[in-house]
This record gives structure tokens, C-alpha cells and sequence, in this order.
């Protein structure tokens, strides 16, 4: 019984990442907003079930995003891959050494911030604008740091009121 709830919680926590994905791929204004509403989804699984299921729906997330957002907003599915994957790197970096965690989270910073300047030029072309790609890479970084803020404030406010207001601590006992 116990395993049925988990897995449903898992898709349940799949489904309301689709519909945010969606709902940013409609509204184009929030596509980004989007993703990192979608990535709460992924982060509050790993934080009750472990990583393997926060990956696991992170997986069948981005299959679904892939599938369903791939003739509605390209854009919006493949920022998904690329940020959405941050809430478990996040838990397994925070435990590591101080040093060490600042390598790993740096270089996911940039490899996503190369990630995204390679988007950018599939879907704008080649605009041989070289500063522009350097804004890019330096204003993805920026919000990156931003976003490592922003969970962990969201991972304190999670255990300290949402978890327990939501009744999620309930749902598997």
C-alpha cells in the first residue's frame, strides 16, 4: 500500500510539472517562470522519496515535456531539461566539503549556462554577435546563483511550514 502512494505522489508530482510546463509554453511571458515552478515539483519528491525518485520524475517529466511541448514551445522543454535537473544536484552538492561543493555547483552553472547559449543558436541561428553570447552565458550564470538561492530558501520554508500546511508528511504514514 505504502508503495501505490508513493507512486502515485510520483505522478502526481509528474502531472503537475507537465501542466506548469504547459501553462508556460501558452503563456510565453512565463515559460522560465515555468520551468522553475516544474523543478519545485522534482525537488519536493526528492525531498520525501529520495533522489531516485526525484530523478525518476524529473525523467518522466521531461519525456512527457518533450512529447507534449515539442510542437507547442521548444524552448520551454529544452530549459526544462537543462534546469530541471538542479533540485537533486543541489541536495547531493550541499553534501559535500564547502570547496568541493562550490566546484560542482560552478561547473553545472556553466555547463548550463553552455547549454543554453547552444539553444539559443539552434533556435535564433548564428548571429555573430559575440557579446551578446557573453551577456547570455553571464546573465544565465547570474540567475543560476540566483536559483541556488532561491531553493534554499525554498527548502527551509518546505520543512519548516509547506510540508506540514499541505499535509504531504501525512501522505505516506
Amino acid at each position: 500500500m505504502k508503495k501505490t502512494r508513493q507512486l502515485t505522489f510520483c505522478a502526481i508530482m509528474s502531472a503537475l510539472g507537465i501542466v506548469v510546463l504547459y501553462l508556460g509554453a501558452l503563456i510565453n511571458i512565463l515559460d522560465l517562470c515555468a520551468v522553475l515552478i516544474a523543478s519545485v515539483f522534482v525537488f519536493v519528491v526528492s525531498e520525501e522519496l529520495g533522489n531516485a525518485r526525484g530523478f525518476a520524475v524529473y525523467a518522466v517529466t521531461s519525456l512527457l515535456a518533450a512529447l507534449i511541448l515539442f510542437s507547442v514551445n521548444l524552448f520551454i522543454m529544452s530549459e526544462y531539461i537543462l534546469f530541471g535537473l538542479y533540485p537533486m544536484l543541489k541536495r547531493i552538492f550541499d553534501k559535500f566539503k564547502k570547496p568541493l561543493m562550490l566546484v560542482c555547483k560552478g561547473a553545472y552553472m556553466a555547463l548550463v549556462s553552455v547549454g543554453t547559449l547552444f539553444i539559443e543558436r539552434l533556435f535564433l541561428g548564428d548571429l555573430r554577435i559575440w557579446y551578446l553570447d557573453a551577456l547570455l552565458v553571464a546573465i544565465t550564470f547570474l540567475a543560476l546563483v540566483l536559483y541556488d538561492i532561491a531553493f534554499k530558501r525554498v527548502a527551509i520554508m518546505y520543512h519548516a511550514r509547506l510540508r506540514y500546511k499541505l499535509r504531504i508528511d501525512k501522505f505516506f504514514s
